[in-house]
Formats: C-alpha cells, structure tokens, sequence
C-alpha cells in the first residue's frame, strides 16, 4: 500500500527536514509541501493526499484554519 503525505509549514527548513524522513519510507509514494495553509489547501484539494501534517502557527491561514476547513471538505 502506497500513500500521499502533504507537509505544511511555513519555515523552509522544517519543511525540508520533514520531508526528507518521509522520503526515507518505501511506502510512501509522493510527498509534497506548502508553506501555510491557503497553499495547503490548494495542494490538499489538487492531490488529496492519504496524510497532511500541518503547522499550527502560520502566516495568512494558521493551521487551525485549515484543519477546520479539511473537516467540512466532502469524503
């Protein structure tokens, strides 16, 4: 089983950290990142990956507002 992982975080180095231990997994398949969540939310809605990781403490959208916004999306 393959899966998706959205990491969304508005430092660049944090974001890479993450994303390169993901990397390290066989079976996730692709990774991606965003660095706050109106960007996240684009990548949400475009790829729908299996697994969002998400910053609390963001510019413009903080990752309250995105969690509270992936809830009222459609399953």
């Amino acid at each position: 089983m393959t899966s998706s992982v959205l990491i969304i975080d508005n430092t660049d180095s944090v974001r890479s950290h993450i994303i390169g231990k993901y990397k390290k997994f066989d079976l996730i398949e692709h990774i991606s990142g965003a660095r706050d969540g109106i960007d996240g939310f684009k990548s949400l809605i475009a790829a729908n990956p299996d697994i969002n990781i998400c910053d609390l403490e963001m510019p413009r959208t903080n990752g309250y507002k995105f969690v509270y916004d992936r809830k009222r999306l459609p399953t």
